[in-house]
């Protein structure tokens, strides 16, 4: 991407995700690997991680918002202590967060031709009732289930559950019978 080694630990990147869903609430951040919470970091989960997070940063550099954003350049290319402080400090207090960066949008030169915008516009408006509508038959479907799993299912599996344990009863009681058997032949 810009030639520049830095290091950066896992808490840099909890930080700077942070910062991205907190200035862009509006374009969906990809999440960060689970960080481990207590014993030892085997040399598998490192590596795991250390993927993941280059997944990430691939993820970003490819995003065309996100990419230039100052936090992640800052991110990416400041290898000095000091300004690394520095620009954390002014990522803290950056007034455009949320839609309030929208007032930072500037607006093309040239004019968009009124067919190519509504043509886009539909696009989207299709999309999103197609998600919509997507997202709320899984959400019943789930529900559906959900609703089986602790009413019929649960019964269902209950009968099996005693049909096994009576089983396993009834050979518990022929147990002395097989052993006493097997020493015959």
């Amino acid at each position: 991407f810009n030639n520049i080694q830095v290091s950066r630990r896992y808490k840099h990147f909890d930080w700077l995700h942070e910062r991205l869903q907190e200035k862009f609430t509006l374009i969906p951040v990809p999440p960060l690997p689970d960080k481990q919470i207590s014993g030892r970091y085997d040399e598998q989960l490192i590596e795991r991680r250390r993927v993941q997070l280059q997944e990430f940063v691939d993820w970003m550099c490819k995003h065309p918002v996100l990419s230039k954003c100052e936090v992640w350049q800052h991110f990416l290319t400041c290898t000095d202590e000091k300004r690394w402080k520095a620009g954390k400090r002014q990522a803290e207090k950056d007034n455009l967060l949320g839609l309030n960066y929208c007032v930072s949008l500037v607006v093309p030169e040239k004019a968009l031709l009124q067919t190519q915008v509504d043509h886009i516009t539909e696009q989207c408006h299709t999309f999103i009732n197609s998600m919509d509508t997507s997202v709320k038959a899984v959400t019943n479907m789930c529900m559906a289930q959900t609703k089986r799993f602790q009413g019929p299912y649960k019964t269902d599996y209950h009968k099996i559950g005693e049909a096994f344990f009576t089983l396993g009863n009834a050979l518990s009681l022929d147990e002395g019978s097989i052993i006493s058997t097997s020493k015959l032949t």
